[in-house]
Order: C-alpha cells, then structure tokens, then sequence
C-alpha cells in the first residue's frame, strides 16, 4: 500500500507506509565519519548542469553496482543517496514485481528525483527525503541495499551503515561504489571495508575496475 502526501513545496511524494513503522530516536551525537565534508547539512546548489555532470561521472559506477547487486524480479531495493535517480530508476525496473525506494538528503535531489520518478510511472517506486543515520523502515525491510557516489556525505559513516544492516534482511546484500579520488583514497577505502565487518556484515568483497583513467571501487557485503 502506498500513501501519497505532499510536502511543505507542494511536491507529491510517494512513501511506503507500510515499511516505515519507526519513530525518530532522540538525538544523538555524530561519531566516526572519515571523510571530509561528510558534516555538510545540505549538498547544493543543483543545477541541470550539475546535474547532468553527475549523472555522465556516475554511468559506470551505477552499471558495475547494479552489476554487483543482481537484482531479481522479487527483490525490495533501497538506493541511499539516489542523486540523478538513473540507477534507482533501474533498480525499479530490474525488481519489477517488487519495490524501489531511495533516500536523500538534499531538498534539490527529492525534487529533481520525485519529477524523474513521476515521468517514469513506475507503480513500485518511491522517493522521500531522510537521514542514512534514520532509516525510516522496520528491521529486515530490503532485500538489496546500496550507495553510489555518496558515503563521503553520509553524516556518520558507523550509524549510516549499522542501518543499512538493520534494514537489510539476514542474508541481504549491501553494495558500496565510490571512485577513488583525493576525497576517497584507498586507505580510506580499507578502513571503510574494516568498519563492515565491525557493525556485522560478512561474506565482504571487495573489486577495483579501471575506467577512463581512473578506478571504481565496488564494496560487496552480507548482512549476518
């Protein structure tokens, strides 16, 4: 069952209401978070320049971490971060008789996000505005979890990913793409795998694939 509501711009949004089923816990203090600019409140402004940059940077990115997520027709997904919403898009296709949602941050990316979604008319697929350190959904929500281009803006790296377990179903996949950069080196790369297994996923797998001169890292891991 999905709700629609509009919010304070007058902006449709559609929400599963019958996953969220949890209230906001009291705050709390930021912890570990390695990446510079990770505090930031809200990323922008968004252009359609911008926008348009974003989305050719992260084409391969999103093929190798839906790749690397193999989504079945059944599956329930959650896109952290979904930016431009070209790989939640996707992710909606790929689990058509299941259900896509995505998670940002920014007021610019919900908008740019709920118009995409609208013109798609993919009837399992919703977009809300939210916090990686609050998920709004119940324990063992998702199937598939995954980020692309966008844990180097997560508030707080170790809530955000003990979340992602907490939403995943035993046995769930979490799927982590970023491209190494100044911003995301390999040893940032390294404590990030280590803080995986800290909070309790399994199985980690980790991938290097060059692309355009650089390298895309893709992060693979199970939920316990």
């Amino acid at each position: 069952m999905l709700r629609r509501m509009k919010n304070g711009a007058g902006a449709l949004i559609l929400e599963p209401w019958t996953l969220i089923k949890r209230k906001p816990p009291a705050a709390v203090e930021e912890s570990w978070s390695p990446f510079e600019g990770a505090r930031n409140v809200n990323r922008g402004p968004f252009t359609r320049w911008t926008v348009a940059a974003m989305r050719r940077r992260n084409k391969s990115l999103n093929r190798e971490a839906l790749n690397t997520l193999a989504i079945v027709p059944k599956d329930h997904v959650l896109e952290i971060g979904y930016g431009s919403g070209d790989a939640l898009l996707q992710a909606a296709k790929m689990a058509r008789s299941g259900f896509a949602a995505g998670l940002d941050r920014s007021l610019d990316m919900l908008a740019f996000g709920y118009k995409r979604t609208r013109k798609s008319r993919n009837k399992n697929l919703s977009v809300l505005r939210g916090d990686v350190s609050w998920l709004p959904w119940s324990e063992g929500a998702f199937d598939k979890v995954f980020c692309v281009d966008g844990i180097t803006e997560w508030p707080c790296t170790r809530s955000g990913l003990e979340e992602a377990h907490r939403v995943l179903r035993p046995g769930g996949v979490l799927v982590l793409g970023e491209r190494i950069s100044d911003k995301f080196t390999k040893s940032k790369a390294l404590a990030l795998a280590h803080l995986l297994t800290v909070v309790g996923f399994q199985e980690l797998e980790v991938r290097l694939e060059p692309d355009h001169g650089s390298e895309l890292l893709l992060l693979r891991a199970v939920r316990n």
